[in-house]
């Protein structure tokens, strides 16, 4: 993946706009990996530059160059009115 090389592309992990789109649909859109894969091996998808050659290759550039997600925090405590009863939040 030559855009992995170089974080200073504006599209870094992706090579482009175009590419960069495409994982972004693949990703968001519910497909399963074998009908990715299936995707990415019709002969239009051949004749493309893309950087990943399977469902599995794009989810681990996914995995290593994007931003993670913060985590979530929890809190219990202790109301007066409920002190049998803890209260545990999320955040």
């Amino acid at each position: 993946m030559k855009a992995a090389e170089n974080p200073n592309q504006p599209y870094y992990p992706w090579e482009s706009l175009e590419e960069f789109e495409l994982v972004d649909w693949l990703a968001s859109s519910g497909l399963l990996q074998v009908k990715i894969n299936k995707f990415l091996a019709l002969a239009w998808t051949q004749h493309s530059p893309l950087s990943f050659h399977t469902a599995k290759s794009m989810y681990e550039c996914i995995e290593k160059y994007m931003p993670k997600a913060p985590g979530w925090k929890r809190k219990t405590i202790i109301l007066d009115d409920t002190l049998t009863e803890p209260q545990t939040f999320l955040y």
